[in-house]
């Protein structure tokens, strides 16, 4: 009988800690949307994780700022010059696209970009080193997004949108090429990771702020990150150890390139993000021995 009881308490505290540790962690991966719809090639990216708290927006700034447009706080004037909603989806795995720099291929044991003049950062490292985290989001399908690139998000290129898709996506190639935002519109997040994609060298000469990733905190400041130059036809996951409680995040680009699979969680203080869960279990624990002992 204690036995029993010991054991209830403890699988109780393990269910307890394993879901609230877990369960608010999420991925944009730009291959489903935030209630597992299949996202198309072109598709322009912006309520489709509104259910997760996410609204997206970008702007093709095409070499030069307009009036108006504020590479920091992610404002679009969308006038004669930049061109706001164009945010959209390039699918990695499609051949003779208009931007061969982002194709991958699978070359039977990994994902391998189709350019680039060495190994360096070619290999796409697939989504798994916090697969534990995802169990809430883990069917099958999204496992299967996750071992490969799939579609990532670029800021196209050519003026051929219709306000939910863009036909032919290329990326932005002049430099610097625009930004993308994402406000987190229910609660502030913690960023985890940024994978990016064929962002040149070159292009990371130009200085703040076209090269560089905004966050807003909830304290009303912003912290600051460099947006890598991995070279032509290359990959790269950017892990982020500091950028807790985000509202908003702006993500430059300086030149050609794309991202995808930003990973977040809720927002929750460093010391409680898993100490306060297991202590509550541990003590729960204790008042079963002590209730154990008792009897």
């Amino acid at each position: 009988m204690k036995k029993t009881i010991l054991s209830s308490i403890v699988t109780c505290c393990s269910i307890f800690v394993a879901s609230n540790s877990h369960a608010a962690l999420r991925v944009l991966d730009f291959d489903l949307d935030a209630n597992g719809n299949a996202i198309q090639n072109g598709q322009i990216i912006d309520d489709e994780y509104s259910s997760w708290g996410v609204q997206i927006s970008g702007c093709n700034i095409n070499g030069a700022v307009s009036s108006g447009t504020d590479q920091i706080n992610g404002i679009c004037a969308d006038d004669g010059g930049d061109k706001a909603q164009r945010q959209t989806t390039f699918d990695t795995s499609l051949e003779n696209t208009a931007d061969p720099d982002l194709e991958f291929f699978n070359n039977g044991t990994q994902y391998e970009s189709r350019e680039g003049t060495d190994s360096v950062k070619k290999f796409y490292d697939p989504l798994s080193e916090r697969k534990e985290f995802y169990e809430d989001l883990y069917s099958d399908e999204r496992r299967e997004t996750y071992k490969k690139p799939g579609n990532v998000l670029i800021i196209h290129e050519n003026n051929t949108c219709n306000g939910n898709e863009c036909s032919n996506p290329d990326d932005e190639g002049t430099r610097p090429a625009g930004f993308f935002v994402f406000e987190f519109t229910n609660n502030p997040v913690d960023i985890l990771s940024l994978d990016f994609f064929d962002v040149e060298v070159t292009e990371s000469q130009f200085g703040q702020p076209a090269t560089k990733l905004y966050f807003f905190l909830t304290n009303n400041t912003v912290r600051e990150a460099d947006v890598p130059g991995i070279g032509h036809g290359h990959y790269q996951r950017e892990n982020y150890s500091n950028m807790f409680g985000v509202t908003k995040l702006v993500v430059n680009m300086p030149g050609s390139g794309a991202i995808n699979n930003l990973v977040f969680r809720d927002s929750t203080p460093q010391s409680a993000e898993v100490n306060a869960p297991a202590a509550l279990a541990f003590l729960l624990i204790g008042f079963g021995f002590i209730y154990l002992r008792r009897r």
